[in-house]
């Protein structure tokens, strides 16, 4: 007899669209006998197996495939969590996508799909992986906590922090191991930061770090400290920021992590623009835009920067390269800021100035990050008191004060960490 496959048998029923009543009148078995084994709660014979899965077009045999999958499936998370080739990996499990349906190992194939379509920012129906929450049984502690774990990345990517916060509370409901925990701790002060919850930001962020640490895992280990750079940008901390961002540039570049070097450049700059450090994006343009191959939302902060010095041929220069480049970024905020800021340049009406502004605000509202909301407030009251727009300006003060008053400014951080 074969126990606890009813689980797996349940799913391919389901997915296949068949009734129980159905198996049962092609089987011969009982409806009440089927509901028993799909509930684990009796066994079943290798050939009443046998027939049910013959059924759905599925192969069921004695070959033991768990063991060896285990192996992979065990690497290709690895190769996620050290930041290798995961892509690679996973094309492994995809092998045993002909047998996995049967097998014990369904569910962990499943959870690797979800993690893999995730990292790779493929356009998924996260709704499509929630029932994987009835297949817990098939999981260990960790497992799950990487479910939950990366259903909250998947919010984070569309913005939505809130919801994804919510799932990586619910993943600390469950004993992870080393690795699961870190993750979870470094993806969770990611959103955290974003709407300004600090301290706590602040404390996963430490956790994580003291996990990599342990772990070796040099590449997480530079991620995590650009990330504690965002905190004390956040922080308003620019010096502590700038320092931990210069020695991240250094890190990325030794790890050949192109994109992370484009990210921290990002940082930086912003960094500058937060301390109205104008001159120092200056400064570092020329091998800001060499290293990240004229990213555009550097083109950006370096005529913004201009802007602010009042070099407007050069910042109207610098937004229309960004402009021409816009296709190269699915960001939507900075789509609709680099096009709002060069209509603010051109010698575009009032209205369609203000109307542009405003779609970036909406934006800023939407993606849930009160520092980008902060930044287009400042522009648009400054906007409204060159045009001498006196009741504009005041009602834009009162959101920016409403605004700062959600920042979590409570944490004094240690100076020598980063």
């Amino acid at each position: 007899m074969i126990e606890s496959i009813g689980g797996i048998i349940k799913l391919n029923r389901i997915q296949n669209e068949l009734t129980l009543k159905y198996v049962s009148y092609k089987t011969g078995l009982s409806k009440g006998y089927l509901s028993r084994v799909e509930r684990n709660k009796e066994g079943i014979s290798f050939e009443n197996v046998q027939k049910i899965f013959s059924l759905m077009g599925i192969e069921f045999s004695t070959e033991k495939i768990d063991e060896k999958f285990e192996n992979d499936f065990y690497q290709f998370i690895n190769d996620v969590i050290y930041m290798k080739d995961f892509e690679k990996s996973f094309l492994k499990l995809k092998v045993y996508e002909k047998n996995i349906y049967s097998s014990f190992s369904y569910i962990k194939y499943l959870l690797a799909e979800m993690i893999y379509n995730i990292n790779i920012y493929d356009s998924i129906n996260i709704t499509d992986y929630f029932y994987i929450e009835e297949y817990f049984d098939y999981l260990e502690s960790y497992q799950i906590v990487l479910f939950y774990d990366y259903i909250g990345v998947y919010f984070y990517y569309n913005n939505l922090h809130t919801e994804a916060i919510m799932y990586y509370d619910k993943a600390m409901m469950y004993k992870g191991n080393q690795y699961s925990s870190a993750m979870l701790n470094y993806h969770k002060s990611i959103s955290l930061t974003c709407i300004e919850r600090l301290t706590e930001a602040f404390d996963c962020a430490i956790q994580a770090r003291e996990s990599f640490c342990e772990q070796l895992n040099l590449r997480r280990l530079v991620s995590i400290s650009f990330q504690i750079a965002v905190i004390y940008c956040h922080m308003r901390n620019y010096k502590k920021s700038e320092e931990i961002n210069l020695k991240c540039i250094e890190m990325f570049e030794e790890l050949q992590m192109q994109k992370s070097v484009i990210s921290t450049y990002n940082n930086l700059f912003w960094d500058y623009i937060c301390a109205q450090e104008y001159n120092k994006i200056l400064s570092k343009k020329d091998e800001a835009l060499l290293r990240s191959n004229n990213d555009v939302r550097i083109l950006f902060y370096i005529s913004f920067a201009y802007y602010q010095l009042n070099n407007l041929s050069l910042a109207k220069k610098y937004i229309k390269k960004a402009k021409n480049n816009i296709s190269s970024i699915s960001d939507q905020y900075f789509i609709d800021i680099i096009q709002a800021f060069y209509v603010l340049l051109s010698d575009s009406s009032y209205e369609r100035k203000e109307k542009k502004l405003f779609n970036v605000y909406k934006t800023s509202k939407k993606i849930q990050n009160i520092q980008t909301t902060l930044f287009i407030l400042e522009i648009i009251k400054d906007f409204y008191k060159k045009y001498n727009k006196q009741d504009k300006y005041i009602q834009c003060l009162e959101k920016l004060n409403k605004s700062y008053k959600q920042i979590d400014y409570s944490f004094i951080f240690d100076e020598n960490i980063g």
